[in-house]
């Protein structure tokens, strides 16, 4: 298989992307699939067209790579290889070296909130400044009046920004003051102006001389009267520096206007000579009516209802005693016929937020002689805070207002009923307007945090604002949680609606919104807090000077992110961006010519690790040797992994060939390590190394974990004995073996029990015609144990031998 490209320099804007085009040719004898990976871009940003490219032997096919990059990517030159597989077992991979040119995109962009603030003399705004670019900026704010009238402050004046990060700047503005007149806004103009700095905080442009950014080499500074690119336009072309000629990127200007309003409107004023006009109106006709019933004599009379007896009810009945009732006379207790009762009518709003309040219990109370109270009708207000009370009687009452969780009160706004108001109540008529407010008790809201998987403590901070009445829009109690990631807000103005903001380090604000009675204790329901994306962004270092070229990488939910350090530029800078969290990473450095290193970042919610410096010793080292047994023969299959280095690698023995071979590269030169042989069946074994500029290979020997026992077995006449059995027995479990008879390599009566665990064993030999021997052994891991035996004839035997000799 080989793999060519037109051009092995691409150059690529931040926030763009770009293809290129590998030719690919199938040098194998079958058909084959290709496909390939990128090696020092992040994989979201990589694409592949086909994802598998089917050549026949001999065909030439065309492999699309397509190459993307996010906007606060780096800039400058990064190395990029492409690695092109075959799906052919034994075809090794190609790889295509491409150098990335990435340009400065330096640009920024302004953002306030709120845009308006209505107030008497002086409003906050806060400025959101972002470094939309790819380079590191310096930021300058000025906030200006063209009228000259009012003073505008901006906290701080200067910030510097990484690539891809943002921060808030406070304006302040405080105006003169207005007693009387109309509102009126006073625009400031708010001005951002940047330039280029370095890691230090110093201007990239003074540094390199005017005119200059860092960006591609050849791409020439633009020309200092063009006008700055519009905010909302799409990127420049990759070769083009949004920068103006002294280094400077656009500026960029918004409006914030605060809308003064005086202490006594227009509306006010006018209002108030109205009531005056009113007041000396009333006053003139009051004394006018005076003068004209002055000379009316006084007269007492009472309707005739006054004066029926009890009994009688409807109009026209016949008392025994008086004869029949006047006209319009009415029985002097009972009820009043349909039409002939007075109403009462008003609302009921609440103290807190200003809106109508339902289920409140309203009494017609009517003074009794001794000056106690006697409850003649009640009724309770409805949803949208009005109540009728009807079928009173005739003459004065006083009106109670109450319900639970609310202060009691008396119309119109007495605690009792000495500052009470009499209403007159006339038959048939509904007596309206009469309007209480009423004052709800202090409510609470109680209810926990969660702020996800998190080893951490979190504190959220939560906020209660009313967004109703006269508080509307302001913060009426803050709190913060506990260690059990509980809150309580108390002393809460009640009845109202609240909205809850929960806020913490690292996690997005949430907003909920929640209702609250008079005295009532709310339990709200648990918040989950979501937790933003974090970052871990830092410089390699050969321990004195940045160094490009280098991948750095690690895995986010399985899948391998890598990226990679720029050779000019900001050289050795990287950034992982977009970072699940919290979890910790396992980042691993690497590159050639270099050691691996390996950093353990933890990252809490939201948390941007900015400050990571990561050094690598320079130069590399290799090692080789072969692993033996006790006898001398290789052993294959052994894992080796190397000791005292932050990255190690592994490998395994040999199994074919050199068996017991092994081969270590891209080891630290001049580095003290550690070898260690694993394999199951074999003590593990550990050697030190001394890695030097010419190691020579190493021979390390394996001792057998198991252990081993061997012997003769030997007749009365000292004759080896072929055929007996031998059992070894840990009196678990038995191994029995037979004494073999003489063969190439084995002497005759020998036996060898194999693969025995360490430990004491009972070894018993018999064979035909004899008795048995039993002997004690203690197996040691890797040495030989020895147990020889002399077998007698059997009893039996000796007893039939001593009897044919008589």
């Amino acid at each position: 298989m080989r793999v060519t490209a037109g051009s092995t320099l691409v150059d690529l804007t931040p926030g763009s992307s770009t293809a290129v085009d590998l030719d690919v040719i199938n040098t194998g004898p079958v058909i084959d699939g290709i496909t390939a990976r990128v090696i020092g871009l992040p994989e979201q940003q990589v694409s592949m067209k086909p994802p598998v490219l089917a050549l026949f032997p001999e065909a030439t096919g065309r492999l699309t790579v397509t190459l993307g990059l996010p906007t606060a990517f780096p800039a400058g030159r990064h190395p990029v290889t492409v690695e092109v597989h075959s799906r052919q077992d034994g075809v090794n991979p190609e790889y295509l070296d491409l150098d990335l040119l990435v340009p400065t995109r330096p640009y920024f962009a302004l953002a306030v909130r709120p845009q308006v603030v209505r107030a008497h003399r002086g409003g906050r705004f806060v400025v959101t400044v972002t470094n939309s670019g790819n380079t590191r900026l310096e930021i300058a704010l000025a906030a200006t009046d063209p009228e000259k009238i009012i003073t505008p402050r901006v906290t701080p004046e200067r910030v510097v920004l990484e690539a891809g990060h943002s921060c808030d700047v406070l304006v302040e503005i405080r105006g003169p003051r207005m007693i009387l007149g109309a509102e009126i806004d006073r625009p400031v103009t708010v001005t951002g102006t940047a330039i280029v700095a370095d890691i230090a905080g110093r201007p990239i442009a003074a540094a390199a001389g005017a005119g200059e950014l860092v960006g591609d080499p050849g791409t020439e500074p633009a020309d200092p009267g063009t006008e700055p690119a519009d905010p909302g336009t799409e990127p420049a072309d990759a070769g083009e520096e949004p920068a103006d000629a002294a280094g400077a990127v656009p500026p960029q200007v918004l409006t914030i206007t605060l809308r003064q309003r005086p202490w006594i409107t227009r509306g006010m004023l006018t209002a108030l000579i109205l009531l005056a006009i009113i007041a000396l109106w009333a006053a003139v006709f009051l004394f006018g009516l005076r003068q004209v019933f002055a000379a009316d004599p006084p007269t007492k009379t009472a309707p005739a209802s006054f004066f029926v007896a009890a009994d009688i009810v409807l109009v026209g009945a016949v008392d025994p005693a008086t004869g029949p009732a006047p006209a319009g006379a009415l029985a002097k207790d009972g009820s009043l016929p349909s039409g002939l009762g007075g109403t009462i009518a008003g609302t009921v709003t609440a103290a807190s937020s200003g809106e109508p309040v339902g289920r409140i219990q309203v009494d017609a109370l009517r003074p009794a002689a001794d000056g106690s109270l006697v409850l003649s009708s009640s009724s309770a207000t409805q949803a949208d805070g009005s109540y009728q009370v009807a079928g009173l009687f005739p003459g004065g009452y006083l009106l109670r207002f109450a319900a639970a969780g609310f202060d009691p009160i008396f119309y119109p706004a007495a605690a009792d009923q000495g500052g009470a108001t009499p209403i007159t109540v006339l038959s048939a008529q509904v007596t309206t307007g009469i309007n209480v407010v009423i004052s709800g008790q202090p409510a609470s809201i109680t209810g926990t945090v969660d702020p996800g998987d998190t080893l951490q403590p979190v504190v959220t901070t939560v906020t209660a604002r009313a967004t109703q009445g006269a508080a509307a829009g302001q913060d009426v109690a803050t709190t913060t949680t506990d260690g059990a990631n509980a809150y309580t807000l108390t002393g809460l103005p009640a009845p109202a609606v609240y909205e809850l903001s929960f806020t913490a380090d690292g996690y997005q604000p949430n907003v909920v919104q929640t209702t609250v009675d008079g005295a009532a204790g709310r339990l709200q329901p648990t918040v989950l807090l979501s937790a933003g994306p974090g970052q871990i962004a830092g410089t390699v270092t050969d321990g004195t000077s940045p160094i490009g070229g280098i991948t750095v990488s690690t895995t986010v939910d399985g899948k391998s992110v890598s990226t990679g350090t720029p050779t000019t530029g900001e050289v050795g800078r990287f950034v992982l961006d977009n970072l699940p969290t919290p979890a910790t990473y396992v980042v691993t450095v690497s590159g050639p010519g270099f050691g691996g290193s390996t950093v353990v970042v933890d990252l809490g919610p939201g948390q941007r690790r900015d400050d990571l410096a990561v050094g690598l010793a320079s130069g590399t080292g290799q090692l080789s040797g072969r692993l033996v047994g006790a006898d001398g023969a290789g052993i294959g299959g052994a894992v080796v992994t190397v000791g005292g280095t932050p990255n190690p690698p592994t490998t395994n023995t040999l199994t074919a060939g050199d068996v017991g071979g092994f081969s270590l590269a891209g080891l630290p030169a001049g580095a003290s390590l550690t070898l260690t042989f694993t394999k199951p069946g074999f003590a593990q074994t550990t050697v030190p190394v001394e890695l030097g500029a010419n190691a020579a290979p190493l021979t390390v020997t394996m001792s057998d974990s198991l252990g081993r026992i061997s012997g003769t077995v030997r007749g009365a006449d000292g004759a080896p004995l072929a055929g007996a059995t031998v059992t070894a027995t840990d009196g678990k479990r038995s191994w029995p073996v037979t004494s073999s008879s003489s063969s190439p390599g084995t002497a005759a009566g020998g036996y060898l029990i194999a693969q025995l665990p360490v430990g004491a064993y009972t070894v018993t030999a018999t064979g035909p015609s004899t008795d048995p021997r039993t002997t004690l052994v203690t197996v040691t891991a890797g040495v030989p144990a020895t147990a020889d035996f002399v077998l007698p004839a059997s009893t039996s035997d000796r007893a039939a031998t001593s009897a044919g000799g008589g």
